[in-house]
């Protein structure tokens, strides 16, 4: 009865995940009470993820990866090693893929997504090379990099939790390097020497601005959606304004340019007044337009003229933005965030997975991956640059954007992590007492504050693990476990334990890509664990492939790298389970073979 129960609950949070039904905090909290309400697990038990070494060390491990972030240290280290291709596109991929791999193997994976993806987009304008060409290298040395250590992805911290339930010894920091290194070269060598089939060669950055906001607007189809018109005499609108006149709220028309004469207006408001002979340039599609045109006594031109091809004049760039991972206004729409009159900038148009989106920009509700293609003036753009909830992608150099490198931060962020790593290398400390050891020695240094703190911590992603944890341990009490190991040692019964490692892989590679990397970890770590012991394996190599086959979401358009780095790659969803099946297919045999092996 209890193994139905059991199977009833992983069925249905399964399928919550899948799809998207709830936020997965909710659906973590709803785990945890449930496997407390059915008597699955105790009470004390079902809330001791929150108590956990693995919650605590991911704690600790959001604050240093904020830290790095925040003193500079790790954007300038990305800017420094992708100066080293010298313009080789060859080398620069290598070089990206090694740089990410580096950093996520001591920061949580979208922490160095969020920290190199300007240094990659700066070094693809220097070498006129697209972003397409190097983001996804980026991402896959991200979660590549992010198996090699135990503390560089959630599911190889938790994977430490269930050893120690079985009384098996936890893994040390670097253990799991051999197994995985392997294939973290292979990827490299595949990714450089495939490229041309791998990495689509899609629009070119360009050498100046204007050339760039030419591209910008070919990408997000602007040309498709901008009309010129001249506001004749007898109009409705002449001597009213923008708020009066309706054009957004009555057609569906937006103004984000106004020339009087030879003179351009400021960025228009809705206070702006119109004049007769005032030339606007709308943005919207023909019907709505023309809609407009007749209604109010305006004149359509044929083609934009008065405004230049670009929308740039003297002090005003175009730039294109995304969300940083917790940006605050992540499902708030584009009016509920005021974004104009917070930060003086007009939103032309939203890439939205993969999708240019023009119209109903002000109702559109911002998601994490959004990219945002902004206009106006320069030091506006600039400060975006400061702002701890964007991350701008498309600026004209990296001295104009300001170095916020501060170097007696960042000397004190690297010993405090060398110190932390280190600990935690010569079993001074356990991995989250050395994390949140290190993070509070990085705040009464004054690296961080506690307001940018608690801005670095993932609390959903915390809420999630903490809630999930417990599956393990119900996993095991109701007799799950032991019955599916049972039913998998006989069907491998006399087989090589290559052949078990690859199963776990494959499975928890598969469970990871349809929900998450630690719903796979809670449910295939103890199977492996107890498959393992039935079968006369080792059960820490198999703890070991199940955690590195929960990481292995290269294929996962969903995960959160990915999502991330979907609209400044300009990639569709299909391109991440096209192109990284690859990369899942290898993780999976290298982790396989490796464990047979011994390494």
């Amino acid at each position: 009865m209890q193994i139905l129960i059991f199977s009833l609950i992983i069925v249905i949070t399964m399928i919550l995940l899948l799809t998207d039904a709830l936020r997965p905090e909710i659906i973590g909290l709803g785990v945890l009470f449930t496997l407390g309400a059915t008597g699955l697990v105790s009470w004390k038990e079902a809330f001791s993820g929150f108590s956990s070494n693995a919650v605590l060390a991911m704690f600790g491990l959001f604050i240093i990866g904020g830290a790095l972030q925040r003193s500079g240290a790790a954007g300038w280290l990305g800017d420094k090693l992708v100066d080293l291709a010298k313009g080789n596109e060859s080398a620069l991929i290598a070089i990206v893929m090694s740089t990410a791999a580096a950093l996520s193997a001591i920061m949580v994976n979208i922490g160095t997504a969020a920290v190199l993806l300007p240094a990659v987009m700066s070094a693809g304008r220097k070498t006129k090379i697209s972003p397409s060409r190097l983001v996804f290298p980026l991402g896959v040395g991200t979660i590549i990099g992010g198996m090699i250590t135990l503390i560089g992805a959630t599911p190889t911290i938790i994977m430490n939790e269930f050893l120690a339930a079985a009384s098996l010894p936890r893994f040390k920091i670097f253990e799991q390097a051999p197994l995985i290194l392997p294939g973290v070269v292979l990827a490299v060598a595949l990714m450089v020497l495939l490229k041309n089939l791998l990495l689509p060669k899609r629009l070119p950055e360009y050498e100046s601005i204007l050339q760039k906001s030419d591209a910008l607007i070919q990408t997000y189809m602007l040309d498709r959606v901008l009309h010129e018109v001249a506001v004749k005499p007898g109009s409705s609108l002449a001597g009213i304004s923008l708020r009066e006149c309706g054009l957004r709220s009555r057609h569906g028309v937006y103004v984000i340019g106004i020339r009087r004469g030879e003179r351009f207006l400021p960025p228009p408001t809705a206070e702006t007044v119109l004049q007769v002979g005032d030339r606007l340039l709308l943005r919207g599609d023909n019907a709505a337009v023309q809609s407009a045109a007749e209604a109010c006594n305006l004149e359509v031109l044929p083609e934009v003229e008065a405004f230049p091809p670009n929308l740039l004049r003297e002090g005003y760039q175009m730039a294109e933005v995304t969300l940083a991972p917790r940006a605050w206004m992540q499902g708030k729409t584009v009016a509920e965030t005021d974004f104009f009159n917070r930060y003086g900038l007009r939103i032309l148009a939203i890439d939205h997975k993969g999708q240019p989106k023009h119209h109903h920009i002000a109702e559109h509700k911002l998601e994490f991956g959004d990219t945002l293609l902004v206009h106006g003036r320069a030091d506006r753009i600039a400060a975006l640059e400061e702002d701890d909830n964007f991350i701008v992608l498309d600026k004209t150099s990296l001295e104009e954007a300001g170095n916020t490198l501060s170097v007696p931060k960042a000397v004190v962020t690297a010993v405090v992590t060398a110190l932390a790593l280190a600990a935690v290398g010569f079993h001074i400390l356990p991995l989250g007492a050395a994390a949140v050891g290190g993070a509070t020695l990085l705040l009464l240094l004054g690296v961080l504050t506690m307001e940018e703190a608690y801005h670095a911590i993932s609390w959903k992603v915390l809420i999630f693990i903490s809630g999930m944890l417990p599956l393990g341990a119900a996993m095991v009490h109701s007799g799950t476990s032991e019955a599916v190991g049972r039913l998998l040692s006989r069907f491998l019964g006399g087989h090589s334990a290559f052949w078990l490692y690859l199963l776990i892989a494959v499975a928890a590679a598969l469970i990871g890509h349809l929900t998450s990397n630690v719903t796979a970890a809670v449910v295939t770590i103890p199977l492996a664990i107890q498959t393992a012991a039935h079968l006369g394996a080792d059960p820490r190599a198999a703890a070991v492939v199940a955690a590195l086959g929960a990481s292995n979401v290269f294929s996962s358009p969903t995960y959160q790298v990915n999502v991330f780095l979907m609209g400044p790659g300009e990639y569709k969803p299909l391109d991440f389970v096209k192109k990284g099946a690859l990369f899942s297919v290898l993780v999976i045999l290298t982790t396989a073979v490796g464990a047979a092996l011994g390494l």
